[in-house]
């Protein structure tokens, strides 16, 4: 079908103009000539012209003519026709590539679409198995807690000094997550105060400045006094938070591959994307297959998401393990 714009007049019109220019009218030179147009269109329409042109040839010599001009003229239009067959023959011959190289195009564009559906099924599996490590840390974290509840039924006095110690615990660590909070604003207000001035004074001289590293030094240095005592008053958790929370590393490690994975079909896909952007109509089928798959990407982000807000939870629970107080019996 011959697209609205391009019709057979036009393409006969540049076929001639082509000859009369001294050039083999050809698929890609009329293209050129109009500007637009489909190769198969302008096939058709090239093989229509050559078949009238051969059609107008055949009724072309003159009966009339002295038998001395009959021999000739009858042998320059055989030479015509066959200029003409040849013609029609490289503008089938050059269809024939196009659609074949467009064939193959397409079937690349497929396999490259398989190979990511087998990436993203993978990911999706690997995904499941990070679900049930996490699900087997949770036990972990629930067997842990079971015993400290036995532990705690096993003597009441221990459990009133437990809770008395959980409570004093819990008191000096909002106490002291007040304290961090406020000198985490202030350090914030005065960093954003100090670099405020520093881009001001930059130009005025060096003793501007130290005097704003100084800030910041001691900034530093009440941060750090204001961690360190209270990674003093945790010291005895740190070996049962180590064993945890070398699990939680080795997910997050698990995780940071999943996103590069990740990272790789999302570029796949816009450069799949990108190449069927410049195909024809004829390539709109793998147009909706890339948006499907792209869609299928978003969701395993959300999948991705869900996953890394269930590793959140799941440090939630190790930072709330670590701030409870040991409840074995003294």
């Amino acid at each position: 079908m011959a697209r609205p714009g391009i019709t057979y007049e036009d393409v006969k019109r540049a076929a001639v103009e082509l000859c009369q220019l001294g050039e083999q009218p050809s698929i890609q030179r009329v293209r050129q000539l109009l500007g637009t147009g489909s190769n198969s269109t302008i096939a058709e329409h090239l093989k229509r012209w050559q078949r009238e042109l051969a059609q107008a040839a055949s009724h072309a010599i003159p009966t009339a003519l002295p038998e001395t001009l009959q021999g000739a003229v009858e042998a320059f239009w055989q030479t015509a026709l066959q200029q003409a067959e040849q013609a029609f023959q490289q503008l089938r011959e050059e269809a024939l590539g196009t659609a074949a190289q467009a064939r193959e195009e397409r079937d690349a564009v497929l396999r490259e679409l398989e190979r990511t559906a087998q990436e993203r099924d993978e990911l999706r599996r690997q995904l499941q198995v990070q679900a049930q490590q996490l699900s087997e840390v949770q036990a972990s974290l629930a067997r842990e807690r079971a015993r400290a509840g036995e532990a705690i039924t096993a003597s009441q006095i221990s459990e009133q000094r437990s809770a008395a110690l959980q409570a004093e615990l819990e008191q000096r660590q909002a106490d002291f997550q007040s304290r961090l909070q406020a000198q985490r604003a202030e350090y914030d207000q005065q960093r954003s105060e100090a670099e405020a001035r520093w881009l001001q004074e930059r130009e005025r001289g060096e003793k501007a400045e130290a005097r704003w590293l100084e800030v910041l030094d001691r900034e530093r240095v009440e941060r750090q006094q204001a961690l360190k005592a209270f990674q003093d008053e945790r010291s005895q958790w740190r070996s049962r938070e180590a064993q945890l929370q070398g699990q939680i590393e080795q997910l997050r490690i698990e995780l940071s591959q999943q996103r590069q994975l990740q990272g790789a079909l999302e570029e796949r896909a816009r450069q799949l994307e990108a190449r069927l952007a410049g195909e024809s109509d004829k390539q709109r089928k793998l147009e909706e297959q890339m948006r499907a798959l792209t869609q299928e990407l978003y969701q395993e982000k959300a999948e991705r998401a869900a996953l890394q807000r269930e590793l959140a939870i799941r440090q939630q629970d190790v930072a709330a393990t670590t701030r409870q107080p040991s409840q074995e019996p003294n």
